[in-house]
Protein backbone atom coordinates (compact mmCIF):
# COMPACT_ATOMS: atom_id res chain seq x y z
CA UNK A 1 0.00 0.00 0.00
CA UNK A 2 1.46 3.55 -0.46
CA UNK A 3 2.25 6.08 1.50
CA UNK A 4 -0.64 8.89 1.54
CA UNK A 5 1.38 12.10 0.86
CA UNK A 6 3.98 9.99 -1.52
CA UNK A 7 3.26 12.00 -4.52
CA UNK A 8 3.32 15.37 -2.42
CA UNK A 9 6.54 14.66 -1.41
CA UNK A 10 7.98 13.26 -4.59
CA UNK A 11 6.97 16.36 -6.14
CA UNK A 12 8.31 18.87 -3.39
CA UNK A 13 11.36 16.73 -3.62
CA UNK A 14 11.87 17.52 -7.30
CA UNK A 15 11.51 21.42 -6.51
CA UNK A 16 14.18 21.57 -3.89
CA UNK A 17 16.45 20.34 -6.50
CA UNK A 18 17.82 23.73 -8.15
CA UNK A 19 20.83 24.67 -10.03
CA UNK A 20 24.48 23.32 -8.89
CA UNK A 21 26.07 25.41 -6.01
CA UNK A 22 29.76 26.81 -6.86
CA UNK A 23 31.78 24.65 -4.20
CA UNK A 24 33.46 28.15 -3.12
CA UNK A 25 29.49 29.44 -1.68
CA UNK A 26 28.58 25.50 -0.90
CA UNK A 27 29.08 26.80 3.15
CA UNK A 28 26.49 29.59 2.34
CA UNK A 29 24.07 27.07 1.24
CA UNK A 30 24.89 24.68 4.18
CA UNK A 31 24.47 27.81 6.63
CA UNK A 32 21.19 28.85 4.84
CA UNK A 33 19.80 25.14 5.50
CA UNK A 34 20.65 25.57 9.26
CA UNK A 35 19.14 28.83 9.81
CA UNK A 36 16.04 28.92 7.63
CA UNK A 37 13.09 28.79 10.08
CA UNK A 38 14.96 29.21 13.43
CA UNK A 39 13.70 32.85 13.84
CA UNK A 40 9.99 31.47 14.95
CA UNK A 41 6.85 30.85 12.71
CA UNK A 42 4.18 32.91 12.81
CA UNK A 43 0.23 33.09 10.49
CA UNK A 44 2.43 34.06 7.53
CA UNK A 45 4.89 31.30 7.57
CA UNK A 46 8.50 31.42 8.72
CA UNK A 47 9.63 34.53 10.25
CA UNK A 48 12.03 36.40 8.61
CA UNK A 49 15.58 35.75 9.45
CA UNK A 50 17.42 38.15 11.55
CA UNK A 51 20.19 39.49 12.60
CA UNK A 52 20.02 38.64 16.29
CA UNK A 53 19.65 34.62 15.02
CA UNK A 54 22.62 34.96 12.47
CA UNK A 55 24.38 35.80 15.84
CA UNK A 56 23.06 33.56 18.14
CA UNK A 57 23.88 30.52 15.56
CA UNK A 58 27.46 31.71 14.59
CA UNK A 59 27.97 32.15 18.55
CA UNK A 60 27.20 28.35 19.42
CA UNK A 61 27.98 26.68 16.25
CA UNK A 62 31.70 28.65 15.93
CA UNK A 63 31.15 29.98 12.78
CA UNK A 64 32.18 32.95 11.75
CA UNK A 65 30.32 34.47 8.90
CA UNK A 66 31.79 37.96 7.23
CA UNK A 67 29.34 40.93 7.10
CA UNK A 68 28.68 40.23 3.26
CA UNK A 69 27.64 36.19 4.51
CA UNK A 70 25.23 37.90 6.92
CA UNK A 71 23.80 39.92 4.03
CA UNK A 72 23.75 36.70 1.78
CA UNK A 73 21.93 34.78 4.14
CA UNK A 74 18.92 37.41 5.09
CA UNK A 75 18.50 37.92 1.03
CA UNK A 76 18.89 34.15 0.30
CA UNK A 77 16.24 33.72 3.03
CA UNK A 78 14.01 36.18 2.12
CA UNK A 79 13.94 34.55 -1.54
CA UNK A 80 13.07 31.07 0.43
CA UNK A 81 10.39 32.41 1.82
CA UNK A 82 8.77 34.15 -1.11
CA UNK A 83 8.98 31.12 -2.48
CA UNK A 84 7.59 29.09 -0.16
CA UNK A 85 4.72 31.79 0.30
CA UNK A 86 3.94 31.88 -3.74
CA UNK A 87 4.06 27.96 -3.55
CA UNK A 88 1.10 27.87 -0.57
CA UNK A 89 -0.56 30.48 -2.69
CA UNK A 90 -0.96 28.13 -5.60
CA UNK A 91 -1.89 24.86 -3.52
CA UNK A 92 -5.18 26.59 -1.91
CA UNK A 93 -8.27 25.51 -3.64
CA UNK A 94 -11.08 28.20 -4.47
CA UNK A 95 -14.06 27.56 -2.84
CA UNK A 96 -17.00 27.45 -4.61
CA UNK A 97 -19.44 29.63 -4.65
CA UNK A 98 -23.31 30.20 -5.13
CA UNK A 99 -23.01 32.41 -7.56
CA UNK A 100 -20.79 30.60 -10.08
CA UNK A 101 -22.24 28.82 -13.02
CA UNK A 102 -22.09 25.24 -13.38
CA UNK A 103 -22.01 24.27 -9.63
CA UNK A 104 -24.24 21.84 -8.47
CA UNK A 105 -26.56 23.27 -5.28
CA UNK A 106 -26.93 20.69 -2.77
CA UNK A 107 -31.42 20.39 -2.79
CA UNK A 108 -32.97 22.50 -0.08
CA UNK A 109 -35.15 20.51 2.47
CA UNK A 110 -38.60 21.18 2.51
CA UNK A 111 -40.61 22.62 5.68
CA UNK A 112 -41.83 19.60 8.22
CA UNK A 113 -40.04 17.61 11.04
CA UNK A 114 -37.29 15.43 9.78
CA UNK A 115 -37.56 11.24 10.07
CA UNK A 116 -36.00 9.54 12.49
CA UNK A 117 -34.53 6.04 11.21
CA UNK A 118 -36.15 3.37 13.91
CA UNK A 119 -33.21 1.29 16.17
Amino acid sequence: MARKGGKARAFYAEQLIGPAVPESLAYLRDWLFQLVGRSGVGMAGAAPLSYGTIADWARLTGNTPTPDDVEALLYLDAVLRGEQREAAEQAKPIPPSRDMPNVPQLPRRSGGSAKRRPR
